[in-house]
């Protein structure tokens, strides 16, 4: 997450130190040379719309493996030139991606079970037994009716409502 944000930081700073500083000259009039500035929109679109995306997808799977994690991502993320990984380096759960500092080996080892985010069985005990009605739903089968569908609202109507 550390290199996701800087990634992006990176990107905001070229956007607005470079890109629309240029635009704003060529609209003035002003003349300039031309600036060569790394653009990393490719690695961004590669965290968020691939490692992301597939991370999130293998987690809807049952049983999900770190394993199979790596594998798909070799599988669909291989034709990307900002993601690097061989067959060995999958079967040990590794994969690379060039960031504008450089690239970057990571290890696919917990990345499903920190991505399912569960909510610790402590404190969905604590919310059945409250005697809050609005906090006595059944947590469980809210979180299975979401998973299973793979909807997200953010229609208020369509929370849950307590028994």
């Amino acid at each position: 997450c550390i290199n996701y944000a800087n990634e992006a930081l990176q990107q905001h700073f070229a956007q607005n130190m470079f890109k629309l500083e240029i635009i704003e000259y060529k609209r003035e009039g002003i003349p300039f040379e031309d600036i060569e500035f790394p653009d990393n929109q490719e690695s961004l679109d590669l965290i968020t719309n691939g490692v992301f995306t597939i991370l999130d997808d293998q987690c809807r799977i049952p049983n999900a493996t770190d394993k199979r994690l790596a594998s798909q991502l070799y599988k669909e993320l291989t034709s990307n030139s900002k993601f690097s990984a061989s067959l060995a380096h999958v079967s040990a759960g590794h994969f690379c991606i060039t960031h504008f500092a450089g690239p970057v080996v990571y290890t696919t080892d917990n990345f499903v079970d920190k991505n399912l985010d569960q909510l610790p069985q402590d404190a969905a005990e604590l919310l059945k037994s409250s005697s809050n009605p609005v906090m006595q739903f059944d947590l469980d089968t809210q979180l299975a009716a979401v998973s299973l569908t793979g909807s997200k609202s953010n229609d208020p109507s369509d929370l849950p409502t307590p028994p």
